[in-house]
Order: C-alpha cells, then sequence, then structure tokens
C-alpha cells in the first residue's frame, strides 16, 4: 500500500542515517529528529498526527512523555514512538521503558539501529534500520494496527460515515449541532466523544 510519497520519506530517512552516520552522529536526541520526521510524513498519509513529546497519564497517574504519540483525525491515539541511544541495550530499555508505564499497545522502539514494534502487549516485529524493505513493513505493520478496543467505535464510525456523508466534517470537528435533531447523530457524536 505504500505510496510512491510513503517510499520517498522512508528513503530520505535512510539517506539522512547514512549522512549521521559518516559524521560519526548517534546520540540520540540528534538522531531521533530523523525518525520523527519520517514518522511524520508518512503518517499524514493515514491522516494521523505526530505530536512529539505529547504527555499522558501513566499507571498511578505519573506523567510520561513518549518521544512521540500519533493521533488519528477524532484524537485517538494510535501509536507511539521511543528513541533510545545506539550504545544503550535496547531490549534492556525497552523493558524499563514498559516498566514504568509507556504504552505497548503499538509503540515503536528504536535505537538507530534497529527498531522493535510492540503491539497488543508483545514484541510483534523486530528490524534493522538499514532495511529499506523490513522498515516500510514495520511501518505499514504500525500504521494498519487495529486495537482491539476500539473495533466497534471504528465500524460505528464506517458505519456512520456511509449513512450520514453530510455529518462528517461536524463529527470530527466535535460540532454537536451539525447533525441538527438526528438521534442516530447524537448518539454517535457521544460515542466518539467517549472514546476520547
Amino acid at each position: 500500500m505504500a505510496t510512491q510519497q510513503f517510499r520517498k520519506s522512508i528513503a530520505s530517512y535512510l539517506e539522512t542515517r547514512r549522512l549521521f552516520a559518516s559524521r560519526s552522529i548517534e546520540n540520540e536526541s540528534s538522531v531521533r529528529h530523523a525518525f520523527l520526521t519520517l514518522l511524520d510524513q508518512t503518517s499524514r498519509h493515514y491522516r494521523w498526527t505526530m505530536i512529539p513529546e505529547h504527555p499522558r497519564k501513566a499507571f498511578g497517574g505519573r506523567i510520561i512523555r513518549p518521544d512521540a504519540t500519533l493521533q488519528d483525525e477524532y484524537t485517538i491515539e494510535r501509536g507511539f514512538y521511543e528513541a533510545k541511544d545506539v550504545h544503550d541495550d535496547l531490549e534492556l530499555e525497552i523493558r524499563k521503558k514498559l516498566h514504568s508505564g509507556y504504552p505497548d499497545s503499538n509503540t515503536i522502539f528504536e535505537d538507530n539501529s534497529r527498531a522493535v514494534l510492540y503491539q497488543n502487549g508483545a514484541p510483534a516485529l523486530s528490524i534493522s534500520l538499514d532495511n529499506e524493505k523490513e522498515l516500510g513493513g514495520l511501518l505499514e505493520e504500525f500504521y494498519h494496527h487495529r486495537r482491539p478496543d476500539l473495533d466497534g467505535f471504528e465500524n460505528a464510525i464506517n458505519g456512520f460515515q456511509e449513512a450520514y456523508p453530510q455529518h462528517r466534517e461536524c463529527l470530527a470537528s466535535g460540532d454537536w449541532h451539525g447533525g441538527g435533531t438526528d438521534l442516530r447523530y447524537k448518539m454517535l457524536w457521544l460515542l466518539a466523544v467517549a472514546a476520547n
């Protein structure tokens, strides 16, 4: 499903990695920017928005800030990203992050050498970031992941959009009055608000 622009974004990311490597740039804060740019560009193909360091509550009310949170057009969190330093033990760093409450529902952890995709609480994919095809596959898995807890919501949204295409923008913007007096519209609007 990768479009030409999607592949172009991956190629640009890999070129940036090669440039950084040729200059011995490998610390987390420097190389993280390249992956954030890749996520920002590719997320638009799915109508997602990449938000750097968006605060969220972990268990116990503690605030965490994944390097990126990706939200869909309804502001539902769909995925997360966390960078680690290439000199870190990625598996150990992942365990530390998960233990401190970082999400594991659809999260990419990477260390500028490899990336591990966690989905539904378990590792789903581990790849070398040097391999363009593997990176494309990881991103496809990431963007096409369906959270089990949102299946009913997504089905309701799709059904609503087919039945009431004229109200699509109202629902996306949170406009309660856009549906007029239609009770089904208001019920779906409440469902959308409750999901957030």
